[in-house]
């Protein structure tokens, strides 16, 4: 359990960090990997958390997701789950034996 107020990422002044520096941070961090931006798109903290959401949204239940991603309402996890047509056609493969 974690209040609002917790914070996982301290700097070395035991204070939070602010966005604008994880901001700067992520954008060296791009460069460094040689990722541009398609389209508009840029890779943000965010994309990390984002993610890690989809990729887990495969392998658990909505509601383990839920409490993976610290969601207090299993509706703010849907927006991580996307349709895979190939794992669908797997299910309907299964459900009818083949």
């Amino acid at each position: 359990p974690h209040k609002p107020a917790d914070h996982v990422f301290l700097n070395k002044f035991d204070r939070p960090y602010t966005k604008d520096c994880f901001v700067r941070k992520m954008d060296r961090l791009r460069k460094r990997a040689g990722i541009e931006a398609k389209a508009g798109e840029q890779v943000v903290l965010y994309s990390n958390r984002h993610t890690y959401g989809t990729e887990k949204s495969a392998r658990v239940s909505s509601i383990e997701l839920a409490e993976l991603m610290g969601h207090t309402d299993v509706r703010t996890t849907q927006r991580y789950t996307h349709f895979n047509v190939e794992r669908l056609q797997d299910i309907q493969r299964r459900a009818q034996g083949g």
